[in-house]
């Protein structure tokens, strides 16, 4: 049982790459000038497709989200409300949702989103205590599909 998991997740990984080269150096260029959050790359099991989630403004990417069916944008506050919703029913279904927002304005800002051993932290600004700067963790998560992080 562990050997085939071993091998669909080497599988997994090579069909990843492969997509990868069509897209990603392309999109991760667009998240190299960002320093407010981070793509993370989900994967569709069922669809065998990927799709990169951008946490911040729609309008900083609407070109490229039209020309690009693999990049979606979504605000901090629709991001948290979706992944409440789907928790652990379907990521497709959250994607599907996402593709259908088209302005956002966002309340406040996330310093830096970052991915860690299977969850997502929304980090907002940082805290003073006693003189030494504290990052505030917002929110984390525990998404069924997040496959790989990107930092920068």
């Amino acid at each position: 049982m562990e050997k085939n998991n071993l091998v669909e997740s080497e599988s997994l990984r090579a069909y990843i790459d492969e997509i990868s080269k069509h897209y990603l150096d392309q999109v991760l260029q667009i998240f190299e000038q960002d320093q407010y959050s981070c793509p993370c790359l989900l994967y569709d099991e069922q669809k065998r497709d990927y799709t990169l989630i951008k946490v911040g403004t729609q309008s900083e990417l609407d070109n490229q989200i039209s020309d690009n069916p693999h990049l979606i944008a979504v605000s901090v506050k629709q991001f948290d409300n979706l992944f409440k919703k789907y928790n652990e029913t379907s990521i497709t279904k959250a994607l599907e949702e996402m593709k259908t927002i088209l302005h956002i304005d966002l309340m406040y800002r996330y310093k830096r989103v970052e991915y860690q051993n299977n969850e997502i932290k929304l980090i907002r600004s940082l805290r003073q205590k006693n003189g030494l700067p504290i990052e505030e963790v917002c929110v984390t998560y525990q998404p069924p599909k997040v496959f790989e992080e990107c930092n920068f």
